[in-house]
């Protein structure tokens, strides 16, 4: 039988690697619980959905776009840094209290 590791062991992979196709990360970078992320993206609509997908993970919270950039003079293509807070899951016990 195949195990899983347990789900923080998960974090870093699930959640920043969970890009959608057309954005790539070149460099990551950790000071306490902020993240920053640099990277290039086919188009902003690819940023916003890897925002989106930063949004609903259960480990970073608050992805706020710090640059975005035009790489190519017909507009296609970008340059961007954003920055999240890593955070922790819920425990059973908060959820069911409804913290």
């Amino acid at each position: 039988m195949i195990r899983r590791p347990p789900r923080s062991t998960l974090f870093p992979y699930t959640t920043l690697f969970r890009s959608p196709e057309g954005l790539h990360i070149n460099e990551l970078k950790q000071s306490g619980s902020s993240i920053t992320i640099d990277g290039l993206a086919e188009s902003n609509g690819r940023v916003s959905a890897y925002m989106r997908n930063i949004d609903s993970s259960e480990w970073m919270t608050k992805p706020r776009l710090q640059v975005i950039e035009s790489i190519r003079k017909d507009g296609r293509g970008s340059k961007f840094i954003l920055v999240a807070q890593q955070s922790a899951p819920k425990t059973d016990d908060e959820n069911a209290e409804g913290l």
